[in-house]
Order: C-alpha cells, then structure tokens, then sequence
C-alpha cells in the first residue's frame, strides 16, 4: 500500500509529523533524513537500535539539528524537499497520504533546511555636494558651466532569444546543485565477510571506517560486529 511504503521510507515518520507514534525511540538515518526509528520492542529501543553504540534517543532531536548527542558521522540536515523530490513526491502528495493515515505534517521540520532567499539590503547614499552646478570663481568672464545629473539610463538590448537561453541555463543550474548538493565522498575498502550469514558469502562487499557494510554498486547492507561476527541491517 502506497502509504504505508511511505511510512516505511521516513517521509511520514516523526518528526517530519506531528504524531509521535510507537515503537522504538532511537534516531535512525533513512533515505538521509534522521527520524525516529518505530521498530517494535518491549523496552524504549529495539534489538537492532539497542547494538547501535552511538545511539541517540528521538528527544534529542530538534528543527536543524540535535540539541547535544549526535548520530554517528553526522554533519548536517538534508533538505526535506529536495529528498521528498528526488523520490517523485511534492508536499500536496504527502499531505493528502498523511491525511488518510491520520497524520498531519510537522512544517518546522519540513523547511527547516529550506534556503530563504535575503532581501537585497539599500545601500546608504552618502549626502553629498551638489555639483551640477560649477561656477568658475577665478576667472569671472568664464561662462557658467552646466552638467547633466546623473549617468545615461542603461538600456536592455537582449532579444528574446537571449531571455530563453538565460531561463535553460538557470534550470540547468538548478539541476545540477540539486543532484550534487547532497553528495558526499566514503572511503571504503574491500571487506571479506567470514561469518554465517549465507546471504553474505557470495557477494561483492566493502567497509568504511565507520563498519559500514556497502555492496558493489554502493547500497549500505548494515553494520559489521566484529565481536559477534555478523552484519545487521539497521533499516530492518
């Protein structure tokens, strides 16, 4: 069901909604938003979140940030929309799924990373002489000298072939800050899995130093314990 796929990839997890919901209350990181984790479990967090040896509590969570503890790695919030873009949602869509589950969307945290656009600020002209009028005083049988105020008018030549142009290249821009803004570079190497997990021991697989497990086209797989030998998927 197309709304519960969306609970499923954090877009209507808290605090992205006003309604807190139950399960597991460790922060988690999904499709780059930080949200609460929601997995079942009989105490505050779940088997997984409870391993987790940065874990941080969904209290901690603030618009922009985190108030003290942060999750492993962070560095900065993603941009709600641009997520909820790339995924092929808009706002009207998650407000209208949310409102068939009950939910109502949080939009402090919704635009808390939003980029508003400053005002330009006027620059303070200085009073100054005017000097439109100069009168020669040294020499009387000068004529009175007067110059235009002001600088020509500047005028837009440009056709309407170049207002086309300049519109692609502003998408184009766009475009491209919107698919390169959010990337950041992992140094990974190859990693050889010994354990028992079966789905593991034939793939391709790689390890940050964070104990981040990535197959060979870059999707995380889990976190590797060394002590216990496995890799556990914590979007599970």
């Amino acid at each position: 069901m197309k709304e519960q796929a969306l609970i499923q990839n954090s877009l209507l997890q808290y605090p992205y909604v006003n309604e807190f919901g139950d399960g597991c209350d460790a922060v988690v990181k999904r499709n780059g938003l930080y949200v609460k984790c929601n997995n079942s479990c009989k105490d505050s967090y779940c088997k997984i979140c409870s391993l987790n040896l940065y874990l941080v509590n969904i209290k901690e969570r603030i618009v922009g940030g985190f108030t003290e503890k942060t999750p492993h790695n962070f560095i900065k919030m993603n941009c709600y929309k641009k997520t909820i873009k790339k995924m092929g949602y808009t706002i009207r869509d998650l407000k209208k799924q949310a409102r068939h589950l009950n939910l109502s969307l949080n939009m402090d945290y919704v635009e808390e990373m939003c980029k508003i656009k400053s005002k330009h600020k006027t620059k303070k002209v200085k009073n100054k002489q005017d000097v439109s009028i100069v009168n020669d005083t040294d020499d009387e049988d000068e004529p009175r000298v007067v110059r235009g105020r002001g600088r020509p008018k500047n005028q837009n030549v440009k056709n309407s072939d170049d207002l086309i142009d300049a519109l692609i290249q502003c998408e184009d821009q766009d475009d491209n800050d919107l698919e390169y803004s959010d990337v950041d570079e992992i140094i990974v190497e190859p990693f050889e899995y010994t354990g028992n997990q079966d789905e593991f021991k034939t793939l391709s697989l790689y390890i940050d130093r964070n104990d981040i497990i990535y197959n060979n086209i870059g999707d995380i797989l889990g976190n590797y314990y060394p002590k216990l030998n496995m890799i556990v998927d914590r979007f599970a």
